[in-house]
């Protein structure tokens, strides 16, 4: 399991101390050259989600050339609404009713698909705002490198790389943007019809950053797992030789008394005192 780019998040994913909602979200950052790995370690892919990924693949780059006209001023913003509103509601039911689409993350994406299309249902009722549908979800093409990069492994690096140069600014800067700017737009809307739209943002701003924290935090536990990865190898060097040297000590008691052990043991201070120099 830690053989892969992926792998290296073993350790996070075995600690006692990894709660389960952050062994979920780490294994959506785990889509690395080795394929698949699951929860409980399976390598093979389930169909429901070779397929789910594919129609994703497909369907993604669609939503997000989609967004990125619209806010080019070459698409209608509403029929984006539009268009989003139905994905999120098909990819809602489908992760629903077959809970192997996604058997790591099954209730976590429909969480963020719920708030998603609560924050839709806004530009939805008022299409002058559509286009904040466009600014949020243009970071679907961020997604499909997710996804692409779990199904095309022969690709994983260029996508890795396109993965992360977009996600800081689409996730990291323009969502924490786009909370503030809800909040100054909607100044003159009422409170229960500005409040629901800022806390959905909100949220979907703490799903964003808890993806980033957590993908440091695997890397920086590679970094301390690769440091450490002697030391158990070193010891049990240390302990064999320590238990040969003691058998031998005990059979020079035996045969010569203790002269002759304190004699090897001197011998060996002195050999332990020239290699330390």
């Amino acid at each position: 399991m830690c053989q892969t780019p992926s792998g290296t998040l073993c350790a996070i994913l075995t600690t006692r101390e990894a709660s389960r909602t952050e062994k979920l979200m780490v294994s959506v950052l785990a889509g690395g050259a080795g394929g698949y790995i699951g929860m409980n370690g399976e390598r093979k892919q389930p169909l429901a989600l070779q397929w789910h990924d594919r129609v994703n693949i497909a369907a993604l780059p669609i939503l997000g050339g989609l967004c990125a006209l619209s806010l080019l001023g070459y698409y209608d913003a509403a029929k984006v609404t539009d268009v989003f509103i139905l994905y999120i509601v098909a990819d809602f039911l489908w992760i629903l009713l077959q809970p192997a689409t996604l058997p790591s993350l099954h209730g976590l994406i429909l969480g963020h698909h719920v708030v998603t299309l609560l924050l839709l249902l806004f530009p939805y009722r008022y299409p002058a705002f559509a286009r904040f549908t466009c600014w949020d979800g243009i970071t679907e093409i961020n997604t499909f490198f997710l996804i692409a990069r779990r199904q095309i492994p022969a690709a994983y690096k260029p996508l890795h790389y396109a993965y992360w140069i977009s996600f800081i600014p689409m996730r990291l800067i323009l969502y924490p943007y786009m909370l503030v700017r809800f909040w100054v737009v909607l100044e003159d809307f009422p409170m229960y019809e500005r409040l629901p739209v800022v806390i959905c943002q909100f949220l979907l701003c703490c799903f964003n950053y808890g993806m980033f924290y957590l993908s440091v935090k695997r890397r920086l536990t590679k970094k301390k797992k690769v440091s450490t990865a002697q030391v158990p190898a070193v010891n049990r060097c240390t302990d064999r030789r320590n238990a040969a040297t003691e058998l031998h000590e005990r059979r020079l008691l035996k045969e010569n008394g203790v002269s002759a052990v304190n004699g090897i043991r001197a011998e060996a201070g002195v050999q332990e005192d020239l290699k330390s120099r």
